[in-house]
């Protein structure tokens, strides 16, 4: 699988949930799943998630036509991820 960061600049959309970014993303290839942390304390949704596909060429594709995408006006980064989500789990 491959793993996407997708960084949320601003203050999170209300749409900012597992199920609408698979919706969003599924466009481009199929999802493995989506993960968003939570705030250690608080469970509040962290502002950045991570999308695995099962394949490579998909998570490119979705890489070249989501980054920059504006969601409920706050803008989207999406880049390969440097590190694992159990690793931005145990930060949290």
């Amino acid at each position: 699988m491959t793993s996407l960061k997708v960084d949320c600049g601003g203050s999170l959309p209300d749409r900012w949930t597992p199920e609408e970014l698979k919706d969003l993303f599924n466009k481009y290839g199929e999802i493995g799943d989506v993960f968003i942390p939570r705030e250690k304390y608080s469970e509040r949704s962290r502002p950045f998630a991570f999308v695995r596909y099962f394949r490579e060429s998909d998570a490119r594709e979705a890489i070249k036509k989501l980054n920059g995408y504006k969601m409920g006006g706050s803008m989207l980064t999406v880049s390969k991820a440097n590190r694992s989500r159990e690793m931005a789990r145990a930060e949290g």
